[in-house]
């Protein structure tokens, strides 16, 4: 299952998307200028992410285990991003969100089996 939405700022007021256990979603492609959460828990097909989401603060994506392609991540306002358990998602898939994040300051890599080292500048990043 491939979804792609576009929503433009005059005619969308998503705030907060949720599709958790979306277990058949392969590839989301997502602009939303107002969206200030997204959960993507359990998305265990997912391999494919873009998204451009000016206001977005939260990311979920614990349990998508396939994640491993994030071609566009534009989410300058990002404070808690959620990789618990990403098994595909690689340091430099985690150097692009950490990048594209100067304001992150919750992140959760546990069980992330790919990740070798993590190297955060600026921010405010806890545990």
């Amino acid at each position: 299952l491939v979804l792609q939405l576009q929503m433009t700022s005059d005619g969308c007021r998503l705030e907060t998307l949720d599709l958790n256990q979306s277990t058949r979603l392969a590839r989301l492609v997502l602009v939303a200028p107002r969206l200030t959460e997204l959960n993507l828990s359990g998305c265990s097909s997912l391999t494919v992410l873009s998204l451009r989401a000016p206001r977005l603060s939260s990311l979920t994506l614990n349990q998508c285990s396939s994640l491993s392609e994030v071609p566009v991540f534009v989410a300058p306002c990002l404070r808690s991003l959620n990789l618990m358990g990403c098994a595909a998602v690689t340091t430099h898939t985690l150097q692009m969100f950490l990048t594209a994040s100067p304001n992150l300051s919750l992140l959760n890599v546990d069980n992330c089996a790919l990740l070798r080292e993590i190297h955060a500048t600026g921010g405010h990043l806890s545990q």
